[in-house]
């Protein structure tokens, strides 16, 4: 399994590492996260109809997502929520641990990942490393390098 620490350094990605409680929630994760600085984000992992395709969202935690947006863009007929299974597939991790950063356990790419813009309004994000007792609070627009590498189709969208 690749190492997230060392690829982070190897791109010259700084980050502050911060252990806490596990939080599987949006709502767990505001008491939990209250003292680490930076953005709060979700992210939500989808697939199309018929499971061939999936997508990687990531965006503000207190946004509502509309589905009909990345249905729209992308010309599917119907997106919706992941099964467990699939996240463990194509990303290596559980429900509750899912990051950007799982992104290194998709050699394929077969993730297609979309970034909401508003997260750029933190100059800091905090995200973990497929484990959901640690955060790694990281520059927002070293997400774009990190991305970069992944070599994973992403993209900014407005949601």
């Amino acid at each position: 399994m690749k190492d997230i620490y060392a690829i982070l350094d190897e791109l010259g990605i700084s980050y502050e590492k911060y252990e806490h409680a596990p939080a599987h929630t949006v709502e767990e994760a505001k008491e939990i996260y209250k003292d680490i600085p930076g953005g709060r984000v979700k992210n939500v992992f989808l697939r199309d109809k018929k499971g061939k395709k999936h997508f990687l969202v990531t965006m503000p935690a207190d946004k509502e997502l509309d589905t009909n947006i990345i249905r729209e863009h992308l010309g599917c007929s119907k997106i919706g929520g992941a099964q467990p299974d699939e996240l463990e597939k194509y990303l290596g991790v559980t429900p509750g641990s899912m990051t950007p950063f799982a992104l290194i356990n998709d050699p394929e790419n077969h993730v297609l990942v979309f970034v909401d813009e508003d997260i750029y309004e933190e100059e800091f994000q905090h995200f973990h490393p497929m484990i959901n007792t640690i955060s790694l609070v990281i520059k927002t627009t070293d997400l774009d390098k990190f991305l970069d590498n992944t070599g994973n189709t992403w993209e900014k969208i407005a949601l």
